[in-house]
């Protein structure tokens, strides 16, 4: 499987909004993150393979069960950080 790539500082930057959303108190708190890591997460996708894609998308949606209080938190964000190291693990930084 060939990784993909993207400059540390995108990774970072879609990495902390992940760690952001599902580390918020509270949903509302975490709605302008998910809006900004969506459309960050949409722009980056197009250029990422399908696997790769996949991947994120599981981080995000994982990092949205996570956000606020929520019936077995640490167990979400257990799931979150394994899908976030599955993406991070598919990229090259460049």
């Amino acid at each position: 499987m060939s990784e993909d790539k993207l400059e540390k500082s995108v990774l970072k930057e879609i990495c902390d909004l992940l760690d952001s959303i599902a580390e918020s108190e509270t949903k509302e708190a975490a709605a302008q993150h998910i809006s900004l890591a969506n459309f960050k997460c949409n722009n980056i996708r197009i250029h990422l393979t399908g696997y790769t894609a996949e991947k994120l998308a599981y981080a995000f949606n994982a990092a949205k069960e996570a956000s606020g209080k929520v019936k077995d938190k640490q167990r979400k964000l257990d799931i979150y950080n394994s899908e976030k190291y599955k993406f991070t693990r598919c990229i090259s930084v460049i």
